[in-house]
């Protein structure tokens, strides 16, 4: 059952990154209205994480924000040497940021629910599922890495897989916030199906010229 959330609720804007679903992730945290805000939480609060439209913006108002965001639970605040904070927290689940209520000491914002949809049929959503596996087995056969195991893991669940694949693929600030604003799962799973494609393609590519150089470079030695 999904806990309720009263308004307003803390917001940490990210200059950069995204802050997933499903995901548990450790932030450092280095802007003076930042750091106030952390001094101020404890573990287990909620707070709402943002993404910034641009990193140049040191005082964001909500029109320098993606609408929707991520409300994550505080597993824990580490205070670093040089008086900057490190902040763990656990994503929860997407929301809409409807309104700015404070910027000063730091931001709050209202917030509101928002629901996904499953896409046209529970079919088409089974079959990315089963895509997005077998491009995920592929590029871990390439690579090494063991996001096979993770797609195993969250088969069951599409949009989880889709959330917790988009968050280790490395892509950047603008593609990661893409896919946390797609409130649709086949839509999400497409895309990040998408991503893995082009990766994927790009590795062959990267294998075929590596291929054709040492043919050259055997030929004239």
């Amino acid at each position: 059952m999904t806990q309720p959330v009263e308004n307003p609720v803390t917001l940490l804007p990210l200059l950069r990154g995204v802050i997933f679903p499903h995901t548990t992730t450790a932030i450092p945290v280095g802007r003076t209205r930042t750091i106030e805000l952390v001094r101020d939480l404890r573990p287990g609060e909620f707070v709402a994480v943002g993404v910034q439209l641009s990193p140049d913006t040191d005082d964001p108002s909500q029109e320098d924000l993606y609408p929707i965001a991520t409300l994550a639970r505080v597993q824990q605040v580490v205070r670093m040497a040089g008086g900057g904070f490190r902040i763990v927290l656990q994503g929860l689940r997407r929301v809409r940021i409807e309104e700015m209520v404070q910027q000063l000491p730091y931001w709050t914002v209202n917030i509101s629910e928002v629901d996904e949809t499953s896409g046209s049929s529970e079919e088409a959503v089974h079959h990315l599922t089963e895509q997005l596996e077998e491009a995920i087995q592929e590029l871990s056969s390439q690579s090494g890495s063991n996001l096979h195991q993770l797609a195993q893991q969250y088969r069951h669940d599409p949009s989880s897989l889709a959330d917790r694949i988009a968050a280790e693929m490395g892509l950047d600030t603008e593609q990661r916030a893409e896919i946390l604003g797609i409130l649709d799962v086949e839509k999400r799973l497409e895309r990040v199906l998408e991503f893995v494609s082009e990766i994927l393609t790009r590795s062959e590519v990267k294998q075929t010229i590596e291929r054709n150089v040492r043919k050259e470079f055997g030929k004239n030695q």
